[in-house]
């Protein structure tokens, strides 16, 4: 293979890298933010299973708040996908530039 070959090649893996970064950062929050929120409802529901009447109103009031930030989690992924994206977008074009002289 000639240098220009080699030179394109290590580019193209470059860019690769690039994206799965972008995507494995909202990946990252998406779960955080899902795991957090799944773990608030859980504590809301056992709230009200354990204590029954007396903290059923703050149980469920918790429970849906957890849910709530559960259903967040998703948005949330195409926000800081988009985010991030937009980052390395910059970085994407120089490569890319590079790549058609």
């Amino acid at each position: 293979m000639d240098q220009r070959t080699v030179e394109i090649q290590d580019k193209i893996s470059e860019l690769k890298e690039l994206e799965k970064k972008s995507r494995k950062t909202a990946l990252v929050m998406a779960f955080s933010i899902g795991i957090g929120g799944a773990l608030i409802l859980g504590i809301g529901l056992s709230s009200c299973i354990l204590w029954g009447s007396y903290m059923m109103k703050e149980g469920i009031l918790i429970a849906v708040v957890g849910a709530i930030i559960v259903a967040l989690a998703y948005p949330a992924y195409h926000f800081v996908a988009k985010k991030t994206s937009a980052k390395i977008e910059t970085l994407i074009k120089q490569l890319e530039a590079a790549l058609v002289k």
